[in-house]
């Protein structure tokens, strides 16, 4: 008994220590896989981790710390730093065990600038890739797992779950998927899924948590969520290069040259013109990396004969006569 009280005492001042760490600035993906393999490794730690979430709520996890710890002095003054700075900040995320339901619940916000990117996985497994400018929501529970796609666009690669399906919502319409890999971006009057593997199905907003499924995509193709709605049948492309964005490049092959400058402006706090209707239309065929602006611009307008007229953030494309 004794041996058991000292076990679940000890696993508790882990579990706090580990809710420190999951809210650090610090937190990398090794320490992630370390805190799932902790707390897979015993119902001792499963338990202590929900106690030490519901001690984080009501504001007494600051007092354990200086009631009878076997840690090290300074282990402890660290953490009770480290408790002060994590309990000052607003939290975007939360992850906690569900007592014998065997699955992890996310409630959770992730964004990025202009320019920037970042990968998420989620405690189902699945990994998100935000693109540039981009906001989400992840709500995930024992029944359902829902992401809601605020702005700008994201790369999904789902675990498969036959129990709860993958729902990805877009002011535009549903997008849905047991285990595949694909993209959702949402623009300002629709929303366009590709699919790189697998297939998903579009549909409408969901009424009553009802899904009605008016399309199904597969690898290869592209769809928006309006031309779904309209009875359109989804384009073949190439999702590779469509979403060549993953490796920080831009893939063109025959794009008008306004459409080009449309993409290069997603990535960049400066803004590309091209004021000239007809040089607007001609078609372009090139692969950007997406470094630093000057570069990239350096690319465009030494590979197709073009200068620039510079006013503030604003650069203006013209052939050169």
């Amino acid at each position: 008994m004794i041996r058991f009280k000292t076990r679940t005492k000890r696993a508790q001042d882990q579990a706090i220590m580990w809710l420190v760490k999951l809210e650090s600035s610090t937190l990398t993906e090794a320490d992630e896989h370390a805190f799932f393999q902790w707390l897979d490794a015993s119902e001792v730690h499963q338990a202590a981790y929900v106690k030490a979430e519901n001690l984080w709520q009501r504001g007494e996890a600051l007092e354990r710390i200086t009631r009878n710890s076997e840690a090290p002095q300074s282990e402890w003054h660290m953490l009770w730093l480290g408790l002060t700075a994590a309990c000052a900040c607003l939290l975007v995320g939360v992850f906690y065990f569900l007592p014998g339901g065997g699955k992890f619940t996310e409630a959770a916000q992730y964004s990025t600038a202009v320019g920037e990117q970042h990968e998420h996985q989620l405690v189902d497994g699945s990994v998100l890739t935000l693109n540039t400018a981009t906001r989400l929501q992840v709500d995930i529970s024992a029944e359902q797992r829902i992401v809601t796609l605020e702005a700008g666009e994201a790369f999904f690669d789902i675990k498969h779950d036959p129990a709860r399906p993958f729902d990805v919502v877009t002011a535009h319409g549903v997008t849905r998927v047991m285990g595949t890999r694909f993209s959702v971006r949402a623009l300002d009057n629709d929303t366009v899924v590709t699919v790189l593997k697998g297939r998903v199905a579009l549909g409408a907003k969901k009424m009553n948590r009802v899904f009605s499924t008016t399309q199904e995509l597969q690898a290869n193709e592209q769809l928006s969520l309006g031309a779904a709605q309209s009875g359109e049948k989804p384009a073949s492309i190439d999702a590779t290069n469509a979403l060549a964005w993953r490796t920080r490049q831009l893939i063109f092959k025959g794009q008008p040259l306004h459409r080009v400058v449309a993409e290069l402006n997603r990535y960049f706090p400066e803004t590309l013109i091209v004021a000239d209707p007809l040089l607007a239309n001609k078609t372009i065929t090139a692969v950007f990396q997406l470094n630093q602006f000057g570069a990239t611009l350096t690319t465009l307008t030494a590979s197709f004969g073009l200068t620039v007229e510079q006013v503030g953030d604003q650069y203006t494309l013209l052939e050169i006569p």
